[in-house]
């Protein structure tokens, strides 16, 4: 389903949330995401037409956790889409996708040009972007289609890429092949965040066939905490539009992402799960890390009965590691 958020009972809760009355929920029996409306932001971003808040959907009663403080698309090093219109194209009832589709034009992140203290910095073209969110039934990630149009001048080197500010008090982030170590521009599958209290886990997929990549964006991750990944960067001339599909994933645990990712791109897999005990019996809410040929792969928590599982690429060399259950909620 998707919609405009008219009563505050739809929205959901998490240290990191600010959906509010106007903004637009879109979710299956899965997932749900905020994406914020035509309202000025709370945080480092102002402009509307980004995910605010993303969360699993949990039992009636049990509070949210969601850990996103920003979330959305950056075209090019710097430059977001500031909307003209955000509305729901489908809203799911006829049972195909729930779609909400965001059309703007170019802005610069002033977070940048603030720290740098260098007004116009990001340079302006005349871009044409647009937004779609496309979420199906039964599934843990969301289709974020985008597209940006040269109108006035050509345009060198543009890639469409993404960027997740999670909740520091909250959060942690972790990237394929790297964990938790720092940000680089090695090629990956998903990179995103894992709760501290390992009870959610947000990420960016990449495109099928385009692993991500953070080279040539060092600088924005040297200004503030964030995940982000970019595809390919090609030349615009006069008129030309690039197009891009990424997926914006939650789950439980960070397995159950990878997973969904794994099958996205028809990678032929192979399941590896157990349990995790103490003496006194299971573990539940175990942080369970997941190598493949030695590097960090994925994260998997526990659950109630202390098992976890996660799928590995076929015929790869993995270990398992329990790192120890983190902070509890009461």
């Amino acid at each position: 389903r998707a919609g405009r958020v008219t009563d505050e009972d739809a929205l959901f809760g998490g240290i990191s949330a600010e959906g509010r009355l106007g903004d637009f929920k879109i979710y299956n029996d899965r997932v749900q995401f905020v994406v914020q409306g035509m309202r000025e932001g709370d945080f480092y971003v102002q402009t509307g037409g980004m995910v605010v808040d993303a969360d699993i959907v949990r039992p009636e009663g049990q509070l949210g956790r969601d850990i996103v403080d920003e979330w959305g698309v950056m075209f090019g090093f710097g430059r977001l889409l500031e909307p003209r219109s955000i509305e729901v194209v489908r809203d799911g009832t006829d049972g195909g996708p729930a779609i909400i589709r965001v059309t703007g034009d170019e802005v610069p992140l002033h977070l940048i040009e603030g720290a740098l203290e260098l007004p116009g910095f990001i340079a302006m073209y005349g871009l044409t972007m647009t937004t779609e969110y496309r979420l199906y039934p039964d599934r843990w990630l969301m289709e974020v289609h985008s597209s940006v149009t040269a109108n006035d001048d050509p345009v060198e080197r543009l890639a469409i890429g993404d960027i997740i500010m999670g909740g520091p008090e909250a959060a942690q982030t972790w990237t394929q092949g790297i964990g938790m170590g720092d940000e680089n521009g090695d090629p990956r599958l998903w990179s995103g965040y894992v709760g501290k209290r390992n009870d959610v886990a947000i990420a960016l997929v990449a495109a099928v066939d385009e692993p991500m990549s953070a080279s040539g964006v060092e600088l924005f991750s040297s200004l503030v905490d964030l995940v982000l990944g970019f595809g390919d960067a090609i030349d615009l001339a006069e008129g030309d539009t690039l197009s891009s599909v990424r997926y914006y994933g939650v789950g439980p645990d960070l397995a159950t992402i990878s997973d969904a990712a794994l099958e996205v791109h028809g990678v032929d897999v192979e399941t590896i799960e157990g349990e995790v005990t103490a003496p006194d019996g299971a573990v539940a809410g175990a942080r369970v890390n997941v190598l493949v040929d030695g590097a960090p792969y994925t994260v998997a928590f526990t659950d109630g009965a202390g098992h976890f599982s996660a799928n590995v690429p076929a015929g790869s060399n993995h270990t398992v590691q329990a790192e120890g259950r983190g902070e509890g909620v009461f």
